[in-house]
């Protein structure tokens, strides 16, 4: 399963890099704005999860690996103004997806929670605790010796 997603991802990764350097799209991006780029862009990355799912593959994996190969090979080839495009987009998506799974989790866990309010209170007051004995022992031996690596000209040493 792994292999067979791996090929099918890394796979439409590369023809994905062939058709952004050999379709002249940035032509088309010149004369009509980088959406065309963007909207074959977000297939290529889309396709593979439909691909190997549709074959009962693992579709996380062929989309791991399509985005390996479509960063290292297909991005060096869309025009400036579809990189920025491109780049804003996936970004807000990532974060949009990373803050809905949060909040699921989140409020999911809620749910089904049978706990003493002392013993939430215990432990969240633990992790405080225990957060602060290591950060502020960490800053305070890290503080207390000299850095050993070169300085560079505008650094001083106090």
């Amino acid at each position: 399963i792994f292999v067979g997603s791996a090929v099918i991802g890394a796979s439409l990764g590369c023809f994905s890099a062939l058709l952004f350097k050999y379709a002249e799209l940035p032509g088309q991006t010149e004369a009509h704005g980088p959406k065309l780029e963007l909207a074959i862009f977000l297939v290529f990355c889309y396709a593979p999860f439909l691909l190997a799912d549709g074959a009962g593959l693992s579709g996380i994996v062929a989309i791991l690996f399509t985005g390996l190969t479509m960063k290292r090979y297909t991005f060096n080839n869309l025009s400036e103004t579809a990189r920025e495009a491109v780049t804003t987009i996936v970004s807000l998506m990532a974060s949009c997806g990373e803050t809905l799974i949060f909040i699921d989790l989140g409020t999911s866990a809620w749910g089904s929670l049978r706990a003493d309010i002392r013993l939430v209170a215990w432990v969240m007051f633990s992790c405080l605790i225990g957060r602060a004995v290591n950060v502020y022992s960490a800053g305070w031996m890290l503080n207390s010796t000299q850095p050993t690596y070169p300085r560079r000209p505008f650094e001083t040493n106090d």
